[in-house]
């Protein structure tokens, strides 16, 4: 913290103190963001997020340890706060299992001076658009893609969008798609009508992408894209 107080100075150094920042995703991109926003300081955290921490996600989840691999399978936001605790343990911590658009978790981050955005999900984009423009909500949504072929990495693309009153949402800068978000709220037994009913339009000779566009959309990421993405938004 000696570094940062000479860069940004006292006052800075308080306001961050006493700041609440909100972490929606505690994985690839929410890790590293609050590793590096602990070490900073920050006095308190939200930290939501409804999945269990799984073996593949050791890879970029800042919070994991190899024990972690084995056995049963922690919440993500438990690992986080654990990391949280190891780096400043006096921060004030409230983890809560649950998605973006449950009313606990939006009681709380209302209450943020800032919420950062690290998700995947197309849904839980959109709803931090409409945070931060009804609730005057400031937000920093940070994403990665990567693609390859045939072994070879072809593109990696880091996002980081700001979100606020005045400033373009996540539909104006063509971030989300309402297809998208469609099926990803479906539930699987739709999903499986529609897989269907493409499959069958094809073979018709018809577009089947009228029914279902999802196959191949979720691309893989890796540890030092999404650290990098989210030290960079931190």
């Amino acid at each position: 913290k000696e570094r940062l107080l000479e860069l940004m100075g006292r006052e800075a150094m308080t306001r961050l103190r006493h700041a609440t920042i909100g972490i929606i995703g505690c994985s690839g991109l929410g890790s590293p963001a609050v590793h590096v926003l602990a070490r900073a300081g920050i006095g308190r955290f939200v930290l939501v997020d409804k999945g269990r921490f799984k073996p593949s996600n050791h890879e970029r989840n800042h919070a994991s340890r190899a024990t972690d691999t084995a056995g049963a399978s922690p919440w993500k936001v438990d690992l986080l706060r654990r990391l949280v605790h190891e780096i400043a343990p006096h921060t004030k911590v409230t983890s809560i299992v649950g998605d973006v658009l449950d009313e606990i978790v939006v009681d709380e981050l209302v209450q943020c001076d800032l919420v950062l955005g690290g998700t995947d999900s197309v849904y839980a984009r959109a709803a931090l658009g409409d945070l931060a423009l009804h609730y005057i909500l400031p937000v920093i949504d940070l994403a990665v893609q990567m693609r390859a072929s045939e072994g070879i990495l072809k593109d990696q693309v880091g996002e980081i969008a700001r979100y606020a009153p005045g400033l373009p949402c996540p539909w104006c800068r063509d971030r989300v798609q309402a297809r998208d978000i469609l099926e990803e709220t479906m539930t699987d037994e739709e999903k499986t009508q529609r897989q269907q009913a493409a499959e069958a339009a094809r073979a018709r000779g018809d577009d089947g992408e009228q029914y279902w566009t999802s196959g191949g959309r979720h691309e893989l990421t890796v540890g030092y894209m999404t650290t990098a993405v989210a030290a960079m938004g931190a």
